[in-house]
């Protein structure tokens, strides 16, 4: 059987917390690999496992964390599985395959609920923003919420940088300044206008997020229980 390897780190991320100063996986062997970050947001108190080409991944998932690691490969590119199991029943979730290429990153988010499972499986796109930038992109995994506007640094339509963003969707990034998303981070439901009534999520002030990095932030729960409130969670992607 193909033996693959897959280290195992788990982060957090809430409310637009960074991921940045989490400690470093330990190094690899010096043989072909990729890497990815899989990402946890079933609802429901649900804890997942996960097996990468019928290995499987230590521990369980729990909602909002990260496992991050790097996948050994045996040739250049590779056919690669990917499967969500339920941590306490051992029932297949979801399952996914994907070509991984030596040295590229990609992402797994698993999102939903048991009945209506969401597994979104791809490469992620490493390229640096431009020098005092921050490249964002976000996904939408809120069922209970409908097409979503997001305003970074204001609330005129100059402002409004994602129109319209449907459940399950994951945007392209989008490259904003550093002034722009430290001042604010707004979210409402969609309409032609800005209004103040409406603003489901709001973060001001965002010291924490660092200039020059790649971020993808979820609009989710709160926690695992449909009744928790949506917020954003942040997380830093690899950059070359």
């Amino acid at each position: 059987m193909k033996k693959k390897y897959l280290l195992l780190v788990l982060l957090a991320g809430f409310g637009l917390t960074s991921c940045d100063n989490e400690p470093e996986p330990d190094p690899l062997p010096d043989v072909a690999r990729s890497y990815c970050t899989l990402y946890n947001f079933l609802m429901e108190p649900v804890h997942v496992n996960w097996e990468v080409d019928d290995i499987k991944v230590e521990g369980e998932h729990v909602y909002g964390s990260v496992v991050q690691g790097g996948v050994l490969l045996e040739e250049e590119t590779e056919q690669i599985s990917f499967v969500v199991k339920n941590a306490a029943s051992g029932e297949i979730i979801e399952s996914l395959l994907i070509e991984m290429t030596e040295n590229r990153n990609y992402q797994g988010i698993i999102f939903g609920t048991l009945e209506n499972p969401v597994f979104l499986l791809r490469q992620v796109d490493t390229s640096p923003p431009e020098s005092g930038n921050i490249r964002v992109q976000f996904l939408h995994a809120t069922a209970s919420l409908d097409s979503l506007d997001v305003y970074l640094g204001g609330t005129t339509l100059q402002k409004r940088v994602i129109s319209g963003i449907d459940y399950t969707e994951l945007s392209e990034y989008t490259q904003v300044s550093e002034y722009d998303i430290r001042a604010s981070v707004i979210i409402t439901p969609h309409d032609t206008i800005f209004n103040p009534g409406n603003e489901l999520i709001s973060f001001k002030y965002n010291d924490q997020i660092q200039v020059n990095n790649n971020y993808l932030t979820v609009i989710a729960p709160s926690g695992s229980s449909p009744l928790s409130p949506p917020t954003l969670w942040l997380y830093a992607q690899p950059i070359d």
